[in-house]
């Protein structure tokens, strides 16, 4: 194959992917990612949101055991936890650090707030009333 028959194959290539793409675009209709900037619905079971570093920012799990809300403070620590399950519904609230400072609590026969100290001891509960 000489020189002029490979410039024309590489002519006729080209030709041959502009129609491909001119039909495509055509017969296509046009994508549009978010209308109006608003979703109507998100369905999943985990939803992950992630800070610039990649680190875990707020996780929303559902699974067979419990519902979850995890807010992690911007080093990555956990700092607030929201639990819903059929045994106990909870609000656990750390400190920077990561010990508890607030805990509510609600079950089929009780409810409980305790709060601690800056060394996680309790300070006060509902139970010691």
């Amino acid at each position: 194959m000489n020189r002029k028959q490979k410039f024309g194959y590489t002519i006729l290539g080209a030709v041959i992917m502009l129609v491909g793409i001119g039909v495509g675009s055509i017969v296509s209709p046009p994508l549009i990612a978010q209308k109006d900037g608003v979703f109507g619905e998100i369905q999943c079971s985990q939803l992950t949101v992630v800070d610039k570093t990649g680190r875990t920012a707020i996780a929303l799990t559902a699974d067979e055991m419990a519902n979850r809300v995890l807010v992690n403070n911007t080093a990555g620590k956990a700092v607030i936890g929201l639990v819903a399950s059929e045994r106990v519904n909870r609000i656990l609230v750390t400190d920077k650090a990561g010990k508890s400072a607030v805990d509510l609590r609600s079950g089929e026969r009780w409810n409980e707030i305790a709060v601690f100290d800056r060394e996680g001891n309790i300070r006060w509960d509902t139970l010691s009333d």
